[in-house]
């Protein structure tokens, strides 16, 4: 199939970019620096007023200056990386093995730019799976957008409720999947789906009562040096069957059900997971106060290492050299140990 085309990047990306023509200027002679000006300067006027002028999308795939990520580079070299987007109140992690890569939900809708450049910088060309929790926006809103830029290779879905009873942007994005001739599938228990050398495991299918929340799957990544579970917006009918079922939820890491609601995340839940870290996507000074306390006592009381979006912002799991799990993240104050 052929290559997706590049989407306008941010205005975020284009000051990075001007930051780093502007530290060219210094260490340049006075005539590059008029030239480096004139430009840049013609390129943000040409985009702003639509001239047919390159964009700055060209600009940066051309002169390879994209802004770089701090936790990106820090975890340079790993076979296997479990990156935790930073979206805000939303969630989208990728999973990364050997070159391989699967998106596990996709954020807010507004952060879909930003969504779209980390993925380009992180390497992905196009997905082996793209990964829907459950249909709610903030984890939702960017899905059309990744499906129009990205090859995806097949769409793993939940349990969704009847076509007439699917929200709009839930029918648009299935409408958006069906023109790009993406293959579809419902997540069942027990199948396998595998991520260059590491794989996705669908422990748990979709709980269907009234609550959106409970379709959210129970997935454990795997590969040969570390494992991270995932619950979505899982809350305690899905944990509460989880434990009921026996299953082996046992992982190095766990990201943090219902953004570090109190209404996932049981002390017994966590307690069968014994994780050495959590990860919670929240957003800073959310309305919601997630993380709640309950549920940082719930992380507390299996010595578990919290690490937050809100804080830390994109944040890296991965293994070293060493065989040794370490994180990287954009903002290490208040990193936990």
């Amino acid at each position: 199939m052929p290559r997706k085309k590049y989407r306008r990047q941010t205005f975020k990306e284009e000051k990075a970019l001007l930051n780093k023509l502007w530290r060219l200027r210094k260490r340049s002679s006075p005539v590059l620096a008029g030239i480096v000006l004139i430009v840049s300067t013609i390129l943000c006027l040409g985009e702003y007023c639509g001239w047919p002028v390159p964009s700055w999308s060209d600009v940066f795939r051309e002169t390879n200056l994209w802004p770089t990520s701090y936790a990106l580079e820090s975890s340079e070299g790993a076979v296997t990386r479990i990156h935790f987007i930073d979206v805000g109140q939303a969630d989208a992690t990728l999973l990364e093995d050997n070159g391989h890569f699967a998106l596990i939900d996709a954020g807010l809708a507004a952060d879909s730019e930003e969504l779209l450049y980390y993925l380009r910088n992180a390497g992905v060309q196009e997905l082996d799976y793209l990964v829907m929790t459950h249909p709610h926006a903030d984890h939702i809103g960017a899905m059309e957008d990744i499906l129009t830029s990205f090859d995806v290779e097949t769409f793993l879905l939940p349990m969704l409720p009847e076509e007439s009873d699917q929200s709009a942007q839930v029918k648009e994005i299935l409408k958006t999947a069906q023109q790009e001739q993406v293959p579809m599938r419902t997540m069942q228990a027990g199948e396998v789906y595998h991520v260059g050398q590491a794989a996705v495991h669908v422990l748990q299918a979709s709980v269907v009562d009234d609550n959106l929340n409970n379709l959210s799957p129970v997935l454990k990544f795997a590969a040969s040096d570390v494992s991270c579970l995932f619950t979505g917006d899982g809350e305690s009918p899905v944990e509460n069957l989880a434990l009921e079922t026996g299953l082996d939820l046992s992982a190095d890491l766990f990201q943090a059900g219902h953004h570090g609601s109190y209404t996932s995340n049981s002390r017994a839940f966590v307690s069968s997971i014994k994780p050495k870290a959590v990860v919670v996507s929240c957003g800073k000074d959310n309305d919601y106060g997630h993380p709640h306390e309950a549920a940082l006592r719930a992380f507390e009381s299996v010595s578990a290492s919290v690490y937050r979006t809100d804080l830390q912002g994109n944040i890296i799991a991965y293994v070293d050299a060493q065989g040794a799990l370490q994180f990287a993240s954009e903002n290490a104050t208040g990193l936990a140990a």
